[in-house]
């Protein structure tokens, strides 16, 4: 059996120190979507297949790749113009 590992005190906020404080909120969030909702479309592409007697698993799940990329696209365009509102009143 080995012994439990020790982290220092301040470990947990080691990830809070790495991200930079001065950019928005809402550029963060405009950053993260086109790898987040097109990954979601594909899971959910596989759901589908899954669930159902669908023929060619490929269409299915690379469509709903290309329909997150896109509405990724289209939530991010809106948020990258506020957070540059943002920015302008600093």
């Amino acid at each position: 059996m080995t012994a439990p590992v020790q982290l220092p005190h301040d470990s947990h906020l080691r990830f809070v120190m790495m991200t930079d404080q001065s950019e928005p909120f809402v550029q963060k969030v405009a950053t993260v979507l086109p790898f987040v909702m097109p990954a979601i479309g594909g899971g959910i592409g596989v759901v589908l297949v899954n669930m159902s007697n669908l023929g060619n698993p490929f269409i299915y799940i690379s469509t709903g790749a290309l329909l997150g990329w896109l509405v990724a696209r289209l939530i991010a365009k809106p948020l990258e113009a506020m957070a540059d509102r943002q920015r302008s009143k600093r």
